[in-house]
């Protein structure tokens, strides 16, 4: 049954690129809204809701260690992000270029002829 639905669940449409420039800018513009965000919700929450509880269950801990715990966690995520996710984009980013037949992709494939052609006559083919 899936393998009957997924040509039409997998099908990608081209509608320019006015969709992929406003969500761009739109994810770009979103790194800043988020830390205004954080900076705001971090202390927001502590004296409106967290506060009582971690008094109550760790009465050691202060605004600045929650905080900074926040800070960490944010970092941790960053790392997982960097270490993890960043590749594995990439190269999904690569597959739809060479899929959609960038102009990048398309001058590459024609340098890589050309290297090729080049290297034959100079002799310097893969060795055997």
């Amino acid at each position: 049954m899936i393998k009957k639905l997924w040509p039409f669940i997998a099908r990608q449409y081209d509608v320019g690129i006015w969709l992929g420039a406003i969500r761009d800018l739109f994810s770009r513009a979103t790194f800043y809204v988020s830390f205004i965000n954080f900076v705001l919700i971090v202390p927001t929450a502590y004296n409106t809701t967290l506060k009582f509880y971690i008094q109550q269950y760790v009465p050691w801990m202060s605004f600045w260690i929650f905080a900074s715990i926040c800070v960490l966690l944010t970092l941790l995520a960053m790392t997982f992000e960097q270490k993890l996710v960043l590749a594995s984009s990439v190269r999904w980013q690569n597959r739809m270029r060479a899929k959609h037949y960038s102009p990048e992709y398309e001058i590459m494939k024609i340098m890589m002829k050309k290297i090729g052609r080049i290297e034959e006559r100079l002799g310097l083919g893969e060795d055997k």
